[in-house]
């Protein structure tokens, strides 16, 4: 994380002092020129509004994107720590991930009280104050920004890998010859690979990191191979990434993504070993109160691994283990 801060810093710094590069053009409201441009001051205000302008491109290409990219992370870091340190799920996900990610609190408790320290000097709120102070000492002039609402969601264009976070902004910046006033999202797409997987650590106590299995074509070998990789795989009936930190496991055809609880196991269950199913008791034809409906499974099921599929899962288009699936009762 202290990489990423320094990213900012630098990114600032070789805007200020370096110049800055032409970026694509976006809509936004028109420069109001607030002083008429004639004689031989001309020349130097035309410059002093393409330095602005380009300022304002990439204050929104380029850093705010990035202080929103670092804060991100640290702010998702900081989430799941303070749900295995309270070994609960979190409750309301939007709205706590939008506290740590501004203010660095949970429920108005600063984070570094649990011994959560990510988002010291690095909440989204304080690059934005960082950005604007050296903008108006540096170029002279006035400027703001003001952070609206904050969405955390996972959706088709994301898919079941990565997680986008989007925050309404508004901005404005004047001095003596111009002035800019605009209002747009700043949205950015962060990787889930690499963090624990938040049921596992709650339910297993087993830091488990989201990794994607390189199997495509199913049979029973790769079942096995796939349970020995401690991977995941998309999967539509399965709950996303952002469902499983707050301990869902309703469907999501765009995101989900599942695994397979592993051999020793502290507390097996006659249940689907497909991890959501296992932990939340909530596939059908496993549930505790239905008829049950679990096959064991030749080659992977043993006397030390108690290891069941339902029907769902057995089928050809899931891990096509049907012909060597065999009623566990």
């Amino acid at each position: 994380m202290a990489l990423g801060k320094k990213g900012i810093f630098f990114t600032i710094m070789a805007f200020f002092f370096l110049g800055l590069l032409l970026l694509y053009f976006f809509n936004q409201q028109p420069v109001q020129i607030r002083k008429a441009i004639s004689g031989a001051g001309k020349s130097s205000v035309k410059t002093r509004i393409i330095l602005l302008n380009d300022h304002v491109k990439n204050l929104d290409e380029s850093l705010l994107t990035r202080a929103l990219r670092v804060s991100g992370k640290a702010a998702m870091l900081s989430l799941m720590d303070d749900a295995v340190r309270k070994d609960s799920y979190v409750v309301d996900l939007n709205r706590s991930f939008t506290e740590i990610l501004r203010n660095g609190t949970i429920n108005g408790i600063d984070l570094t009280t649990e011994g959560i320290f990510y988002m010291v000097n690095n909440t989204f709120d304080q690059h934005i104050r960082d950005i604007i102070n050296a903008t108006n000492g540096f170029l002279n002039v006035q400027s703001d920004v003001s952070i609206g609402k904050v969405w955390l969601f996972q959706d088709n264009d994301t898919g079941p890998w990565q997680y986008g976070i989007m925050v309404d902004i508004s901005y404005w910046l004047r001095d003596d010859t111009a002035s800019w006033n605009y209002t747009r999202p700043i949205l950015v797409a962060e990787d889930i690979l690499g963090f624990h997987d938040l049921p596992y650590r709650l339910e297993l106590s087993s830091n488990r990191s989201i990794t994607k299995t390189n199997i495509t074509s199913w049979n029973v070998n790769e079942t096995r191979a796939f349970i020995g990789q401690r991977s995941f795989r998309s999967e539509e009936q399965a709950p996303s990434f952002l469902m499983r930190l707050s301990g869902q496991a309703n469907s999501s055809s765009c995101c989900g993504i599942e695994s397979l609880v592993p051999p020793n196991t502290p507390l097996e269950k006659n249940m689907s070993y497909v991890d959501y199913c296992y932990f939340f008791e909530s596939c059908p034809g496993s549930t505790i109160t239905g008829n049950y409906s679990l096959y064991n499974v030749t080659s992977i099921t043993n006397s030390s691994y108690h290891f069941l599929l339902e029907p769902y899962h057995i089928s050809l288009e899931r891990y096509n283990v049907s012909a060597y699936a065999y009623s566990w009762r």
